[in-house]
This record gives C-alpha cells, structure tokens and sequence, in this order.
C-alpha cells in the first residue's frame, strides 16, 4: 500500500492531508469502471504519523483486505484510505472524521478521483472503524448522495450515545437507498454494540 501513498490539499482550509491509493490491475488498458472504496480509520491512526499508516493490526486489515490479491481478481476494485495523522490533531475540523472540515476533504478527494481515475460514481462504498465507524452514521448530504452502502465497525459513538437519532433517520428515510452493514465484535460490550444492537433490531424489523 505504501507504494500509492499520496497527498490532497483541501481547499477550504489549504491543509495538506495524506492518503493512501490502491488501483486495480484491471484498470490497465480498459475503458471499464470499477468501484471505489474509501476506508476511514479509527482514533489508533489519527495519532499515529502518516508514515506507519496501516502498520496497525488487525484494525489496518479493514482497508488492506480489500486489496488482496483474490478479493482483487475477484472484486476489482480502487481503495482510498485518507489519514487524519497527529499534525491535524490541533487544527480545528480535523479531530474527527464526523467534522465538517473532514468530510469536506472527504467530498473534495472523492471528486478529484472520479476526475481522474476509472471510478463508477453509483458504485462508491464507505467503511469505517471506531471513529469511523461512526462517522458512518453522520456523513453529511454530498457524502450520503455519494454512498452506494455504508459498514460501520464498531462505530464509536460509546454506551452513553443514544442509538434514536440513527434510527430516527431510518424511519424519516434518511437511509432509504444505501446499502447498510454494520458489523461489532462480540467482546465489545462496554462501546459500540450498546447502539450497534438496537439500531440491527430495528433494520430487521423495518
């Protein structure tokens, strides 16, 4: 992964940010369009610098699976794992990916790869862990009209985060044509399953 990493500059705040880019192979020579999947990481990277980017594991294995040779041979597709790394912790908009400056970057990288790269734009799916896996759940309106599907994992929005505000916008519709997966380790009994579980009971019931 290392080998595709690279830098946006948002414009709004003129702040430099790195992410990582993988291609398919099969984006060579074609004039085929393939998938994007952009993979938002959790607190564990945010203040960690942008080189060991994805050193972590397991939690690096949400965007590098992705780029497996078989699910690649099998599922072609481009992945995109943007770094909120330790020099943004101080700046004001970048402290978590549920930020307006954050998904504004977001929104602004997204456009810039479906300028340039072979990107189907009604096949663009986000996944995030931790924080952002929460920020599954708080994507603002370009980034929603964007989203093919969302998968939280362990979304943090923590025991005391009440699961009614997503759930609310289930019922008003909010969710009514992206795909959902949301996805909690059972060991997680003290965070994210305390809202992951009611907001699975609803979505099996509606």
């Amino acid at each position: 992964f290392t080998k595709f990493k690279q830098t946006h500059t948002y414009n709004g705040t003129n702040t430099v940010i790195p992410y990582h880019l993988f291609e398919p192979q099969q984006a060579n020579n074609s004039n085929n369009k393939f998938p994007l999947i952009v993979t938002l990481h959790g607190t564990e990277y945010h203040l960690a610098s942008e080189e060991i980017l994805l050193a972590y594991f397991p939690s690096n294995y949400m965007a590098t699976a992705c780029i497996e040779e078989a699910k690649q041979k099998k599922f072609p597709a481009y992945v995109v794992a943007p770094n909120l790394h330790d020099p943004l912790w101080d700046i004001d908009g970048y402290n978590s990916w549920e930020d307006v400056a954050s998904q504004d970057y977001l929104n602004e990288l997204i456009e810039n790869l479906l300028t340039n790269y072979q990107i189907d734009s009604n096949r663009i799916y986000f996944v995030g862990h931790s924080i952002g896996g929460g920020a599954m759940w708080k994507l603002n309106e370009k980034l929603k009209n964007k989203a093919a599907a969302i998968i939280p994992l362990s979304h943090a929005l923590g025991p005391s985060q009440a699961a009614s505000f997503i759930t609310d916008d289930i019922s008003n519709g909010v969710y009514d044509d992206i795909s959902i997966w949301t996805i909690v380790h059972v060991s997680d009994n003290e965070g994210s399953i305390r809202t992951a579980r009611p907001i699975f009971e609803y979505l099996q019931d509606n």
